[in-house]
């Protein structure tokens, strides 16, 4: 309404200047009227011509001094228009396109102009009376007659049932008062307050619901300003308390814990970045329970941190699941001692931190014995009690491990003299020698002993390890019962050979173990009729043949397990050839340590009978040194594998004594000559005319022979000559996996010594 006033001033004062032009051209007429006679005088004289055409002279120039005061006035006339029309243009642009709905009344109520918005809200309409309710005719007739427009309520209801928010002012307009009416629809103001309140009211069920308490800190009141309804339960505090007392949720932390969270506060770390605290509280039950909190700052657009928020989450379930889980990955499973990975990091951590002390190795001496005649169940309740005495001497001063089987290990970074080191050893070998009651029986335990120093014997937890070793089995050697301790001068296994027997106590858990398989062939058949199953060690990308550990699997007595892995996987095999090959028999090797198993027949039947497969399908390979360490058990064996259809092999004969009483006692189905006879026999006449006399004499015995070791031609062709059962060596098919097994080659070779024959 400013500027439509300040316009019409300004039109106002322009419309002047024409009149004032005509002013001035007036009065210099009306001079030059006056002084042209004076004026022709003076310069022409009484001259006749100018005297004549004086008067013409002066009409001429008061027309062009009209038609230039009226040209000047049409000019002007046409710049107020314009600018008037302009001005006009822009005011009724601005009244039709203003975002809320207008009208232009007089005090009568009469509408002399309404915008876009008012015709889409209400139509076109001529009084106030067609827009309103009639509830408020007569408060809007009362305010446009006195003029008091403050009377009008903000909030009013058009004829339509629609709601709105009404806005009145006067205006003048020359003499005339007009009132323009803006209203605004609130339908749509309502709807979304609604809206919002139903998201409160589903965000505070959602919210009221979850484990997590959310929470909102303003920091320039240093206020909380909001507290999930979950806070109480999982602080145990109320939570009024917090909106009075921003840090009274710090009295539910433990005071262990308390310290550490209110340093982080006072160092102002949540107001530059995200942080997560852990800590215990005690909850309103009184119970202890872990708190993960996460906060995270906001800042405005200048980076200045106005609020922090965050989340509290009960942690309680996976700390306990966490500390459970590093618990059984630490700590042997049938004593509760911890084990060889816990006192790994023991020691390397004692080292890096620059402490000197020592670790005792204690293996029990002849343990196995309990196992085998007494049954693991007590072995192993030997092992729970004296793992309970060792802790309870000496759990307080020392770090005390069950290594694996019958090995117990003692460390402390404690640095002892010589003197008080064999005063320590002496009280723990006092300790274990005490007798173990377990039911009527007692048991009394001797063990040999490797004592080392560190960082004096090693600078790592693996060195020290293999050097306690060394130090237990020269104790053994010497007479068991008794201690060593390290020096470079023991006596004992060899450093590799310790830590192959370490890794072989691991190999089968982590499947290093594999089969390779050997044909057996027919030279009657001319096919193969049968695989040998070798077992192979996986090192560092190679496979270690069994001469290089299996006797240390049976020094260690683990061939008893791994015998029965090779056991169930050949067998597993060899149901799978036999759609292939049907009758294909397998050969499986026995070690003697295995023979005082008393199951090991049921063993074997169970397994057979598991994968569908006949007795006869299997062949027990048995070396006469085996046959021969004790003969009575041997026997024993034989007669169980026997009872369940299973043929005995007789490996690596004529290596040992080769009495033939033996092929009358065992009575093996098949006979096997070392390769020690068949490989020399092309160049050695008398090897020869000993693998034929065996073999003559094991066929008169009905006895199968089987030559091993063929690796050429030669030797092929004298066994076929010689009319031997099976042959198998390198020359028809080595050692190969499951999946590349093949009797191709060695087919091909034995056609060809046949064809030559």
């Amino acid at each position: 309404m400013t500027d439509t006033h300040n316009a019409s001033s300004y039109d106002r004062r322009y419309r002047l200047v024409p009149i004032r032009i005509a002013v001035v051209y007036c009065v210099l007429a009306l001079l030059w009227i006056w002084g042209s006679d004076q004026l022709s005088l003076l310069l022409f004289g009484d001259n006749p011509w100018v005297q004549t055409y004086k008067g013409s002279f002066f009409v001429l120039m008061t027309a062009l001094i009209l038609y230039r005061l009226i040209d000047r006035f049409a000019q002007s006339q046409r710049r107020i228009y314009g600018r008037q029309l302009a001005l006009t243009q822009s005011y009724q642009s601005l009244f039709n396109e203003h975002p809320l709905a207008l009208w232009l009344v007089d005090t009568a109520g009469s509408v002399i102009q309404q915008n876009h918005q008012s015709l889409a809200m209400v139509g076109e309409v001529s009084h106030l009376d067609q827009i309103f309710a009639s509830q408020f005719h007569p408060l809007f007739n009362s305010a446009l007659l006195s003029g008091d427009l403050s009377a009008l309520k903000d909030e009013m209801q058009l004829a339509n049932g629609l709601s709105v928010s009404v806005l009145a002012r006067q205006l003048q307009f020359d003499s005339h008062t007009l009132v323009l009416v803006a209203a605004v629809d609130l339908s749509r103001e309502r709807q979304a307050r609604q809206q919002l309140a139903q998201s409160e009211k589903m965000m505070q069920a959602l919210v009221s619901r979850l484990p997590q308490v959310f929470w909102s800190f303003d920091v320039a009141s240093r206020r909380i300003e909001y507290v999930s309804p979950g806070y109480q339960a999982l602080l145990g505090r109320d939570p009024q308390m917090l909106y009075v007392d921003a840090e009274d949720w710090l009295e539910a932390i433990v005071p262990m814990d308390r310290d550490k969270v209110a340093r982080v506060l006072a160092s102002g770390q949540r107001l530059r970045g995200e942080t997560e605290l852990e800590y215990r509280v005690l909850d309103q039950d009184g119970n202890e329970r872990w708190i993960k909190d996460n906060a995270y700052p906001v800042t405005d657009e200048e980076g200045r941190t106005l609020k922090v928020a965050g989340i509290m989450t009960d942690i309680t379930e996976s700390r306990t699941q966490r500390s459970r889980i590093w618990h059984l990955s630490h700590h042997d499973q049938l004593t509760g001692l911890a084990n060889r990975a816990l006192l790994g990091q023991s020691l390397n951590r004692w080292l890096r931190q620059g402490k000197s002390g020592f670790m005792c190795l204690l293996d029990l001496d002849r343990f196995k014995n309990i196992n085998d005649t007494l049954g693991h169940k007590v072995g192993d309740e030997v092992l729970v009690q004296l793992a309970h005495r060792l802790r309870r001497r000496f759990g307080d001063e020392m770090l005390i491990v069950r290594s694996g089987g019958d090995e117990f290990i003692l460390a402390a970074p404690r640095d002892l003299s010589l003197d008080e080191l064999e005063a320590l050893v002496a009280h723990l070998r006092q300790g274990v020698a005490e007798p173990l009651v377990i039911g009527s029986d007692r048991h009394v335990l001797t063990h040999s002993l490797g004592l080392v120093r560190f960082p004096e014997h090693g600078s790592d937890a693996e060195s020290l390890l293999r050097c306690a070793e060394v130090a237990m089995y020269a104790a053994k050697q010497a007479g068991r019962d008794n201690y060593r301790l390290y020096s470079t001068t023991l006596s004992g296994p060899t450093l590799e050979r310790v830590r192959m027997e370490n890794r072989l106590r691991t190999a089968l858990a982590n499947n290093e173990f594999l089969l390779v398989y050997q044909p057996k062939f027919s030279l009657n058949a001319q096919r193969m009729v049968g695989v040998e199953a070798l077992i192979r060690w996986s090192q560092d990308g190679r496979l270690i043949p069994p001469c290089d550990f299996v006797p240390l699997l049976e020094d260690t007595g683990l061939i008893r397990q791994v015998g029965r892995w090779v056991a169930s996987t050949a067998l597993m095999q060899l149901k799978a050839w036999q759609a292939l090959w049907p009758g294909l028999t397998m050969a499986i090797n026995v070690s003697a340590v295995q023979l005082d198993e008393a199951d090991l027949a049921d063993f074997f039947a169970g397994e057979l009978n598991r994968y569908g497969l006949a007795g006869a399908l299997l062949e027990v390979e048995l070396t006469e040194g085996a046959l021969l360490r004790d003969p009575e058990q041997a026997l024993a064996f034989v007669n169980g594998m026997r009872s369940k259809g299973i043929r005995l092999a007789v490996d690596d004969f004529g290596t040992g004594y080769s009495s033939l009483s033996h092929l009358k006692d065992f009575a093996p189905e098949v006979l096997k000559l070392d390769k020690s006879f068949v490989q020399p026999m092309a160049s050695d006449t008398r090897s020869a005319k000993l693998v034929e006399g065996v073999i003559a004499l094991a066929q008169g015995l009905a006895i199968e022979v089987v030559a091993e070791g063929v690796e050429d031609e030669k030797a092929l062709a004298l066994l076929a000559k010689m009319r031997c059962d099976t042959v198998q060596g390198f020359y028809l098919s080595e050692p190969v996996l499951a999946s590349a097994l093949s009797s191709t080659q060695g087919a091909a070779r034995l056609s060809a010594v046949s064809g030559g024959a």
